[in-house]
């Protein structure tokens, strides 16, 4: 009796369901997705944030008091196209540090203007004839800080980054840095 009524369930469901030519694939994880990538919100991930060089006053290392620090930060894109033209802004309320960014974005891109989907990169800084500002030792740098003498050790600095792309879409996070 139950094989009779699973057989009749079955056949029911089978011969009811109507297929939908056009439906719609709105999920973005979807292989089949049909709607406008672009208009997705974007999303990375913070992956590292260290310094490249830094000239320490006090014999301390990086993020000490006294210090002029080149620092990098490293994102992944998390969002699930490639992106163009990524640039950043990080900011900080804390006057404990003076930071170089203000009139300098840093990019996130390869040498074809693009930040592929789950890449990860450094952001850089670039000249206006589009040339890599390194550090003084030569490597490239996001951005540097001046840590303030009258900071203590163990102050965290709170730091905002601001990520921006070519469709005008915008991702912000923020981060921390410990005076050592």
């Amino acid at each position: 009796m139950k094989y009779i009524i699973l057989i009749l369930t079955t056949i029911l469901a089978i011969t009811s369901c109507e297929l939908i030519p056009n439906l719609e694939r709105d999920n973005a994880n979807d292989v089949n997705f049909t709607g406008d990538k672009n208009k997705l919100p974007i999303e990375f991930e913070i992956k590292e944030i260290g310094y490249v060089f830094s000239y320490v006053t006090n014999g301390g290392t990086g993020f000490s008091q006294g210090s002029k620090t080149y620092v990098k930060i490293n994102l992944q894109n998390k969002t699930i196209s490639d992106l163009e033209n990524v640039s950043a802004v990080v900011s900080t309320s804390s006057s404990s540090v003076s930071l170089s960014t203000t009139n300098f974005p840093i990019y996130f891109k390869n040498s074809y203007g693009i930040f592929a989907s789950n890449e990860e990169r450094q952001g850089k800084l670039y000249s206006q004839n589009n040339d890599i500002i390194e550090a003084p030792n030569g490597l490239p740098y996001s951005f540097y800080i001046e840590i303030s003498s009258a900071a203590s050790k163990g102050d965290i600095i709170s730091f905002k980054i601001e990520v921006t792309e070519k469709q005008g879409r915008q991702w912000q996070d923020t981060f921390e840095i410990t005076i050592e």
